[in-house]
């Protein structure tokens, strides 16, 4: 009897425990959804990266930096907040001194912001809209072979910031909702945590504030949203000098962060990327909206003449055929643009809505670095996903109807349509990429791929320096190379680890000169990031350190094709 109860009672507690599999399966099919989209997208681009050379180095040298012991901004020159550098010092302790560790690091954040992007689309469309709109999203901006992805990208401050920011903000929509301190305070809390990975983002933190201030209306609650707000960044900017940097060390280093934001090759990259104002922006808006005005109006054309499953299937293939040819990367080239305009002229009906007028104000604030230009080829990618959100949000809750009443369309279904359409052909896009950056280079330290050529030539300069030089050698890479560095175990002076333009303007071609004395081995490394932001190439533009080079160093090595070049000098 005893048996036969044990065994009814095994059968009951199986039986409930799979009924409770199956509810939560059936709830969540979407989050379960995008959870194996990102498995699948991180598998397909965990090692793929088209660039081994400009910026990727650093997110590399300075977490195995940290954990021999030297000082960030004391030892270690960094113009970045300091905490994305510390999780991967966290990560490269925990699973090794390898590229492998900084990958997981990507695939954890990029996995949350996947999720919590959809939980915010879920505040303002329903679950098909939300589902293509993550998805659009991650595609699009989370994975690709360049410097601009969110596994290996060229600097994790701007992606672990990202997630930040899109947790802080769902948490505040959550308060906005709720009414509930807890939300208000864990938004506090990640807030700060972005501003502690990059300080451009320091408008989150004062809209969480600034919530706190307006809602509340309560001291205690004020007081205790910005103490929540600065615990991470006092101890990140805190720990340095726990480890021994003097005040007059970290004036200096921020005397360097203020200097090299400022030096005339840095205010041409700020036009470059769009943060601030061309007239060639115009240019851009102009293609930028014909295309898109392209892609919409077939995309209703076949949408309306789309019956059934079979036809919808065929008028999605095409129209993603047609997103293809017609540059998406550039659709949403103004969208700052546009909805700053439409904040200044519904801003009496937008405050009315405190988590969509939130939603917007937030979407801007973490797009500044694009604001004028939100180019997908480049860092568009880190500004559009709220943007979009906060865009369709706005067309929902103004336009949709009367959409609907004008053009006789479903507009949900419209919107999910051309959303799949673009995912499908990003998808294919990011595959083309993916192909042409998929050659590996491996060793003790990790694999990264790139393109056929630069594999070539990197196995050939890795090999030459395992052959001819020693571990204790250090080796400057000019203007960039510390992967290099790091995956030839070769040290370098962490003081000047990167000397593109920006960095010779910031430091000085005379202290840099003095710097070069410390180096046995310099090499010069060809077709990547050598224009330095429209600048000539420096190391053939006659300067103090091309001369104290030419006098004091003789090339041993020299490798040179139709697109890439490296040269390689030893001190004579």
């Amino acid at each position: 009897m005893k048996k036969v109860t044990e065994i009814f009672t095994l059968k009951m507690m199986k039986k409930i425990y799979n009924n409770k599999i199956k509810e939560y399966l059936n709830k969540n099919i979407p989050e379960i959804t995008l959870i194996v989209l990102s498995i699948v997208m991180s598998g397909i681009y965990f090692y793929s990266h088209g660039n081994i050379s400009t910026d990727t180095g650093r997110e590399a040298i300075i977490p195995m930096a940290l954990l021999n012991g030297q000082v960030m901004y004391k030892d270690i020159l960094n113009i970045y907040a300091p905490l994305a550098y510390y999780l991967n010092a966290i990560l490269t302790a925990i699973f090794g001194i390898r590229l492998e560790s900084l990958y997981i690091g990507g695939i954890i954040s990029t996995l949350i912001s996947t999720i919590m992007l959809f939980k915010i689309s879920k505040k303002f469309f329903d679950i098909n809209i939300s589902l293509w709109l993550t998805c659009f999203i991650a595609i699009t901006c989370f994975y690709n072979s360049s410097l601009f992805n969110y596994i290996m990208p060229y600097a994790y401050a701007v992606t672990y910031a990202l997630c930040f920011i899109f947790c802080s903000t769902y948490f505040l929509i959550e308060f906005l909702e709720k009414k509930e301190n807890k939300y208000l305070y864990l938004s506090a809390l990640l807030s700060g945590c972005a501003f502690a990975c990059k300080v451009e983002y320091i408008g989150i933190p004062l809209i969480t504030l600034f919530v706190s201030l307006f809602l509340t209306k309560n001291k205690s609650t004020v007081f205790k949203t910005f103490a929540t707000i600065c615990v991470i960044p006092f101890i990140s900017y805190l720990f340095p000098f726990l480890q021994g940097m003097s005040i007059n060390e970290g004036i200096e280093a921020f005397k360097i962060f203020l200097k090299e934001a400022t030096v005339p090759s840095m205010q041409t990259f700020t036009k470059v990327v769009g943060a601030v104002f061309t007239p060639a922006d115009i240019i851009i808006w102009i293609k930028g909206l014909i295309l898109f005005s392209i892609f919409i109006g077939i995309g209703y054309l076949l949408f309306k003449k789309a019956k059934r499953i079979v036809s919808y299937v065929i008028t999605l293939f095409v129209l993603s055929i047609i997103h293809y040819i017609s540059r998406g990367e550039i659709h949403f080239s103004a969208i700052a643009i546009v909805l700053v305009g439409y904040l200044i002229f519904n801003f009496k009906k937008l405050i009315s809505n405190k988590s969509l007028f939130i939603l917007v104000l937030i979407a801007l604030l973490s797009a500044l670095k694009t604001f004028y230009n939100t180019d997908l080829s480049m860092y568009g990618v880190f500004t559009l996903p709220l943007l979009l959100i906060a865009a369709i949000a706005v067309i929902q809750k103004d336009y949709a109807e009367k959409i609907e009443n004008k053009f006789k369309i479903d507009f949900k279904g419209f919107i999910a349509f051309l959303l799949a359409a673009g995912t499908f052909s990003n998808f294919i896009y990011g595959i083309n990429k993916k192909n042409f950056y998929s050659a590996p280079i491996e060793t003790s330290r990790g694999r990264i791929e790139t393109t056929e050529i630069w594999k070539d030539e990197a196995v050939k300069l890795l090999d030459f320096i395992k052959n001819n030089t020693n571990e204790n050698d250090k080796i400057l890479f000019l203007p960039e190379g510390a992967m290099f560095n790091f995956l030839s175990n070769r040290s370098t002076d962490m003081k000047m680890y990167v000397l593109d333009m920006p960095f010779i303007e910031t430091l000085g071609e005379e202290k840099i000169e003095e710097g070069l004395s410390q180096y046995k081995y310099i090499a010069i490394i060809d077709g990547f990031g050598l224009y330095d932001f429209g600048m000539p190439r420096y190391y053939f533009k006659p300067n103090k350190i091309t001369e104290r080079i030419q006098k004091d160093y003789g090339v041993i090595y020299i490798n040179k094709t139709k697109e890439t070049e490296v040269i390689f000098l030893e001190r004579k």
